[in-house]
């Protein structure tokens, strides 16, 4: 009897660390079960709100799942139309083949992390994409059941970039080399452009001193003597034309490489001005009739910087001014502005210039050609005097504008900062 009631009793107390047991186990899996779809819901978060295209294959090429990101990337309106439309995955690439390629890797590694290749869109638009996959086997660790599963990245943009920054160095290479070759031609032609109008100079010179004489009493000679002459002056004009080109190229690859020398001291600025329109004065032509003069106000300040620099701005300004104006007048101002900087102002009777070309007109070899002249009727240039004009008041970290109205003429203004002054 009393062995029965110590057996109930082991039997009642098995029972109760049982249901505990048992208590126990259906907590934890419920928990477990919460675990689980609380991970599910953040897995299938990640999946659908990932701004990386994810996806999961066969190794056949049939896409099994995706995210709306990838049908964005695309070009699909969702996931299922992208899987319902494309039945091989090989026909997404721009190049079939290297879908081969990718699941070779795939396949020989177990993963792959990124496979740049060119995909297409549903409109036919190609884009560059980078992929990251791995290989998910089945449950027995064999090939039955295994899928892909990866990421998908659009990087066209980064692409573009990447080929413009190269296109941006292969772009200051030649640049470079053409500054090189610039200056090397410049150089060589100088020598003998030099010699060219020393010659001609000389044989003008002669003629007129030895042959010109015997033309007097000879109308048919007196004719031809002054046709060579003229052709005489035009290999001057000419050979003058391209000495200043030669020497514009020569300054703006110096600039361009930094190796212009500057050699400042402290001028008076209204006496660079007299001289260039002293200089301008005696190259303009007879046939013009142009009024050119110089306004200055009283008390204008020194200024520290380059005479031949300035004196080229000026020049540059000047003989624009008079080449653009058939008649009227050319007009050089000159005074103090704000933060007390010297302005410049030179105003011409031209056509003026066109509100679309008048930043334009400041870059290297650009060239206004409008109905207002003929172009046979414009002596030629270069291009390139405005944009040496801006180079040099931008080294002195003043500005250079213009300002123009058609039919009324153009005005262009330079302020330059006194820095040193007397």
């Amino acid at each position: 009897m009393e062995n029965r009631k110590i057996l109930a009793c082991k039997l009642e107390d098995l029972n109760k660390n049982l249901e505990e047991r048992i208590k126990e186990k259906t907590a934890e899996l419920e928990q477990a079960h919460e675990n689980l779809k609380a991970n599910e819901k953040k897995f299938r978060s990640i999946f659908e709100n990932a701004i990386e295209g994810i996806f999961q294959s066969s190794p056949d090429g049939r896409l099994l799942n995706t995210n709306a990101s990838m049908a964005r990337i695309l070009g699909y309106s969702s996931p299922h139309d992208l899987i319902a439309t494309t039945r091989d995955a090989a026909l997404l690439y721009a190049n079939p083949e290297e879908r081969n390629v990718f699941r070779r890797l795939l396949e020989t590694r177990g993963e792959i992390s990124g496979f740049e290749t060119q995909f297409k869109k549903l409109n036919g638009e190609t884009i560059w994409v980078m992929l990251s996959a791995k290989v998910i086997r089945g449950e027995n660790g064999n090939n039955d059941g295994s899928y892909y599963q990866g990421f998908l990245v659009d990087i066209t943009e980064k692409k573009r970039a990447s080929e413009l920054e190269l296109a941006n160095v292969r772009l200051r290479e030649l640049d470079e080399l053409k500054s090189v070759l610039m200056s090397t031609a410049s150089h060589d032609l100088r020598s003998p452009m030099t010699a060219i109008m020393g010659y001609s100079s000389l044989m003008e010179i002669d003629f007129q001193k030895y042959f010109e004489p015997l033309t007097t009493d000879n109308p048919t000679l007196a004719e031809q003597s002054d046709k060579i002459l003229d052709r005489l002056r035009v290999i001057q004009k000419e050979g003058d034309r391209l000495i200043r080109l030669v020497n514009n190229f020569l300054d703006l690859t110096k600039f361009e490489s930094g190796c212009l020398e500057w050699n400042d001291k402290l001028i008076y600025v209204i006496d660079i001005i007299e001289h260039a329109v002293k200089v301008i004065k005696g190259q303009q032509s007879k046939k013009k009739k142009l009024d050119i003069t110089v306004e200055y106000s009283p008390g204008i300040p020194s200024i520290y910087c380059d005479p031949d620099r300035l004196m080229q701005v000026i020049m540059n300004l000047l003989s624009n001014a008079v080449k653009f104006s058939q008649s009227g007048s050319v007009r050089i101002t000159a005074g103090t502005c704000q933060n007390n900087n010297i302005e410049i102002r030179i105003i011409d009777t031209g056509p003026g210039i066109p509100e679309a070309e008048r930043e334009n007109i400041f870059k290297k070899f650009y060239q206004i050609r409008g109905d207002k002249f003929p172009a046979d009727s414009i002596p030629k240039g270069s291009g390139l005097g405005l944009a040496i004009c801006k180079q040099i008041v931008n080294h002195y970290e003043g500005k250079i504008w213009v300002e123009s109205e058609i039919d009324c003429g153009s005005t262009f203004i330079s302020q330059l900062p006194v820095g040193k002054s007397s």
